[in-house]
């Protein structure tokens, strides 16, 4: 139908190019002309200050920006996908935490599965620089929610957009987060699931905002591997990324976490490990087992 042949449209479409690769067949620019030593700035850069990727959001997750090239490109929407467990919550708090605090970005997070109070306390329990955000990092919950859109069924999206754009006209931020999907879906009632989430993504898409939606999948298991299943909503996002959990053995259970799909950017696509460290999220290569 028109839908699926829209999100087909859009998800065939080719990926931009970084701004750092040249086109095939092109001659690469000639290097700069060296500085005359009379001009050099007394104090060099350190040579540990990464170079900054244009238009991009950092994750603040060591490993992760260098498989995404460079970061999130700005004004995607991302989904965040994964069985429970996997720290997809404290993954998007900790992107939205850390670019209130280092880059001054304002971020609206909403949550649907708990209280404010309450994941104030686990946003804490994680060791993030909340007290670094200066009011910067805005909290939702599903309370919130139904206050400012009453109405449930088929002009709920639109409604939901409404208000978005209303609060962002008040307070604006430039990340959203949207915890969880399926507690969307059970605040709407979508009569017709498919059309209102083709409308919700257009609509998110609009807000010219980075958003990253997270949404409960489970592990599904092929031949004893686990694989990441079809939706039909990741025809509409720009990304994805994939967390799971990985048994080792009786005993051990790793995190995981791959970057399935990001438009715009050339990315590693194999799983890497996802650690706590001291309140920062580190990826590294999965070692095979």
């Amino acid at each position: 139908d028109e839908l699926e042949q829209r999100a087909r449209a859009r998800a065939a479409e080719p990926d931009a190019l970084d701004l750092d690769v040249s086109p095939s067949g092109e001659a690469a620019a000639p290097p700069p002309e060296p500085v005359p030593p009379e001009v050099r700035p007394a104090k060099p850069v350190p040579a540990e200050v990464p170079r900054r990727a244009k238009d991009r959001m950092y994750t603040y997750v060591d490993g992760l920006d260098e498989a995404l090239n460079g970061g999130i490109p700005e004004g995607h929407v991302v989904i965040v996908a994964g069985p429970p467990g996997t720290m997809k919550s404290s993954l998007c708090l900790s992107i939205a935490a850390y670019n209130a605090a280092k880059e001054r970005r304002p971020s609206l997070y909403i949550t649907l599965e708990e209280s404010r109070e309450s994941f104030q306390i686990q946003a804490r329990s994680l060791g993030l620089p909340l007290e670094e955000t200066a009011g910067l990092l805005m909290f939702l919950d599903a309370r919130d929610l139904r206050t400012s859109v009453p109405r449930a069924g088929e002009d709920w999206v639109d409604a939901f957009a409404a208000g978005l754009d209303a609060l962002r006209s008040e307070r604006p931020f430039e990340l959203l987060i949207l915890d969880a999907l399926e507690g969307l879906e059970a605040i709407a009632q979508f009569p017709d699931r498919r059309r209102a989430i083709f409308r919700l993504f257009e609509h998110l898409r609009s807000l010219a905002v980075t958003t990253l939606v997270i949404a409960e999948r489970p592990d599904i298991l092929f031949h004893g591997n686990v694989v990441y299943g079809r939706w039909s909503e990741d025809f509409l996002a720009d990304g994805i990324l994939h967390l799971r959990q990985h048994v080792v053995s009786d005993v051990e259970v790793v995190r995981r976490i791959r970057v399935v799909k990001m438009r715009g950017t050339r990315h590693e696509l194999g799983y890497m490990a996802l650690l706590v460290d001291e309140g920062r999220l580190r990826a590294t290569r999965a070692m095979a087992t």
